[in-house]
């Protein structure tokens, strides 16, 4: 290989590189899209205290999935926001990531279903005084920052 190919090729390896360390619009979107068609009626419950043993709350919920569904883009970058008005049944969330200006606005709405409501075997073959309660998420999206 000629130098000059050597510099072409090290050149177009640092295009690839410098690519995936931030997001750009269309991985942004897809990733953003996906997500929201994957959390859509996603099932959970809560403990007694209302924690869920899955995830910490909305926010990194929807950021895992997003950085999941991101495809080439990087593993780290994206941001998710919570509104100041947010309750664990209604709430906004501002998706950006590094590398892009593009916004979406993930409107969550939490759902009580008790028909996903689990209920741990009891000791000694005995009914479980414990039961945890089950909930659904309808999960929508649209362009711009809450």
């Amino acid at each position: 290989m000629s130098l000059a190919g050597y510099g072409i090729s090290t050149a177009v390896q640092g295009f690839g590189v410098s690519d995936r360390m931030s997001w750009d619009d269309g991985e942004l979107t897809s990733a953003v899209h996906q997500a929201t068609d994957d959390l859509d009626g996603y099932r959970f419950t809560v403990d007694g205290s209302g924690t869920s043993p899955y995830f910490s709350d909305y926010a990194s919920l929807l950021e895992d999935k997003v950085v999941e569904d991101g495809g080439d883009a990087p593993q780290t970058g994206v941001t998710v926001t919570p509104s100041d008005a947010d309750t664990a049944d209604d709430t906004h969330l501002t998706v950006t990531a590094d590398g892009t200006d593009t916004s979406f606005c993930t409107h969550i709405e939490r759902s009580r279903s008790e028909k996903d409501d689990y209920s741990p075997p009891g000791l000694a073959g005995r009914e479980s005084s414990l039961t945890y309660r089950g909930y659904r998420i309808a999960v929508t999206t649209r362009k711009g920052a809450c």
